[in-house]
Parts: structure tokens; sequence; C-alpha cells
């Protein structure tokens, strides 16, 4: 296999201020050796049982991305179970175009049972909570993207993790 090694850097929104995040992501986006930043999606602390500071990652990456320019910006991952379909769908367009197309929409199904509890946010079984979810997320976004002018292979690549720019809809300028 040939190609080249792509390295990221990863940062936790909790238990953290912002100035330090800040500062963090500044120098990890004068390294040259990283292509990308990542954050987790949790509520809470998900080292505790229920409770602990956590930013909100989404509001997070829109005001990081100034300090990464022309890397890659993620979630690993964006638990399903914390927004509707179609709130998450226009929050992936926005950041679509605040990082210029650079933006990769990681989606998984959530685990942590306190921070659930905590909040009210039903935890269904992991098999139905992905089943039910991923067909929610897949409807919305295509929903939101196909009747944007997306094409099918952008929405694909997405569903299917690839994520790097989904045609408001992500990389069209709404007008």
């Amino acid at each position: 296999m040939t190609g080249r090694l792509h390295i990221g850097f990863k940062t936790s929104p909790q238990d953290v201020d912002w100035p330090t995040l800040d500062a963090t992501w500044a120098t990890a986006g004068e390294l040259d050796v990283f292509d990308s930043g990542w954050m987790n999606d949790h509520l809470s602390d998900p080292n505790l049982a229920t409770g602990g500071s956590s930013w909100e990652p989404l509001t997070l990456a829109a005001a990081l991305a100034r300090r990464v320019p022309g890397k890659w910006l993620g979630h690993a991952v964006l638990s399903n179970t914390f927004r509707h379909p179609a709130i998450l769908a226009k929050q992936a367009t926005a950041l679509d175009h605040i990082t210029g197309g650079r933006f990769i929409l990681g989606l998984g199904a959530g685990w942590h049972d306190g921070e659930h509890a905590a909040d009210g946010i039903p935890l269904p079984p992991v098999g139905e909570r992905a089943a039910e979810s991923g067909n929610r997320c897949s409807a919305a976004l295509e929903s939101r993207w196909l009747s944007r002018h997306a094409s099918p292979r952008a929405v694909a690549q997405v569903l299917a993790g690839a994520g790097r720019r989904s045609p408001v809809g992500p990389g069209i300028m709404a007008q």
C-alpha cells in the first residue's frame, strides 16, 4: 500500500478551560505533522459515572476551526442520541462552510449510561439505537443535502464515514 501517512491530534472538551483548549489548538495548528484535529462528544465527563464539565463539541469546532487552517476537523464521534438528525445536518452544513469543506462528520451510537440518565435522554440497546438513529440520520442528511443539489455520491461518502465534503447543503452557498 502506498500513500501518505495521516496524523491527527485529539483533545477532550471535558474538564478543561477555554484558554487552555484554544491555546492547544493554536499550537497544534502550527505543527505541520498534523493534518487533522479531533474531539469527542459528551454532555459530561465520561470518566465519571455522572456529572463533570464538558463543552459542546460542535460549537467548539466552529470556534477552533480558525486555529487549524488547512487541516481537517472532526469528531470521534458524535452521539446520535444527543441531537435530532435535522439539527445535526444543519450544524454539519455550517461547519462545512466555516472550515472551507474540511469538516469530517463522525457518527456514533452513544454509550455512557450516566450522562444519558442525568439529562433524561433515552439510551435503547445499542443495536436498536444504531439502526434506528442511523436510518433517521441518513434520511435527514439526504433530505437536507440531496434536495439542495448535492450528488448522491457526496451523501454516500458522509454516511459511509468518509465525510470529506457533502454539498445550503454543504459546499453550496445559500442564495
